[in-house]
């Protein structure tokens, strides 16, 4: 797909489609990546094929400044316009049914956009995913960006390497309790902000790309229709909801 900004910019994206027609399936993945690489980072292929395996289709699409190859990230409110018209373009496609639940999911920078325009109620989703949420600057963990979580209504699912220098587990982890109902989080033992592992790890990469994908996958087959502007939150279900920390 061909997306063109109000601006002229125009950027791609890549539309996996589910292989399978089961009607709990209905959902749709929107991915982003992060502020150093594209929609081809291996994480987010083995994501879009893994999710399309799955049942579930998945739009991966590029940032402006990604899409021709510029290294510096566009600013906020050009990255913003970028999310909500992928959003708007996808949903008003002929294969798009209103009933599908579309679900806004971001490495690091990506997902943390969707987070803020979510927050101020401009990309209605019915859940959000964030692989490596940027919870502060490498070093400083004083500066937390975590203020704008609490208005978010939907249900939100986090990944956390327990090497990542942008999400300090142990603060990570008191902003998940403070979200309550809404969130989760997945520890990803050895991972660093893009789970890569150590060379002595004791698991290989492949086995973390795949737990996190049934992760993801369990979370949006138990996930809620969209809850009403001034309805109650409704948190998917799952046997593992609780919390889980992969070995």
């Amino acid at each position: 797909m061909e997306f063109c900004l109000r601006g002229g910019q125009r950027f791609n994206g890549r539309l996996t489609r589910a292989k399978t027609t089961r009607s709990e399936s209905n959902r749709l993945v929107i991915l982003a990546h992060g502020a150093a690489n594209t929609m081809d980072h291996p994480l987010l292929l083995h994501l879009a094929r893994g999710l399309a395996a799955g049942g579930i289709s998945c739009l991966r699409f590029n940032f402006p400044y990604s899409q021709v190859g510029r290294p510096r990230p566009d600013p906020q409110p050009l990255l913003e316009e970028a999310w909500e018209h992928v959003l708007e373009k996808v949903t008003a496609q002929e294969w798009h049914s209103p009933e599908d639940r579309v679900v806004a999911a971001g490495k690091s920078m990506g997902g943390r956009v969707a987070s803020q325009l979510a927050s101020r109620g401009r990309l209605p989703v019915a859940g959000l995913i964030f692989y490596g949420y940027p919870l502060h600057p490498p070093g400083r963990p004083q500066e937390l960006r975590d203020a704008h979580l609490g208005a978010i209504r939907v249900p939100m699912l986090f990944f956390s390497g327990t090497r990542d220098p942008f999400c300090r587990l142990d603060l990570m982890r008191g902003v998940i309790q403070g979200l309550g109902a809404r969130a989760r989080m997945v520890e990803i033992e050895d991972g660093d902000h893009s789970f890569a592992l150590p060379q002595a790890a004791t698991q290989g990469q492949a086995e973390v790309f795949g737990r996190i994908l049934d992760r993801s996958l369990a979370w949006l087959l138990a996930l809620a229709p969209c809850p009403a502007p001034d309805g109650p939150i409704q948190p998917p279900q799952a046997p593992w909801f609780l919390s889980d920390k992969a070995p």
